[in-house]
């Protein structure tokens, strides 16, 4: 999530798409890279040199995974509750909303939560 809270405040980034949330079912605890740790300092932002970050050390939050099958699911609340938690957090951390998730590998396997095309 560093990198993609970076990504967004960088680029303007306004939504975001979530791809291949059904390959995370079936893991017990889920992990979101929320920080690095540079010689014993916590880094809340990627750094800028590459040798730094190569001495960085990921700091994860771990969330409860799932073991519900998700691919026939078409709406959000239709997801396990650790699923939606999942989203919330991603969202909170990256601080832009999440507008698709996908859930399968067709196209048909993705939720729309809100179209990123049409503003308001």
């Amino acid at each position: 999530m560093v990198l993609v809270r970076d990504a967004v405040r960088l680029n303007g980034i306004t939504d975001l798409a979530l791809t291949k949330l059904d390959v995370l079912t079936g893991i017990p605890t889920v992990k979101i890279c929320v920080a690095y740790e540079y010689k014993g300092k916590r880094l809340e932002e990627v750094p800028a040199s590459t040798e730094m970050l190569w001495e960085c050390v990921p700091v994860y939050e771990e969330l409860k995974g799932w073991d519900e099958d998700i691919r026939y699911a078409k709406e959000i609340e239709e997801l396990p509750r650790a699923a939606q938690r999942y989203l919330r957090r991603i969202e909170e951390l990256a601080d832009v909303p999440i507008s698709l998730v996908s859930v399968g590998s067709s196209r048909g396997d993705t939720i729309m939560i809100k179209n990123p095309c049409k503003r308001g």
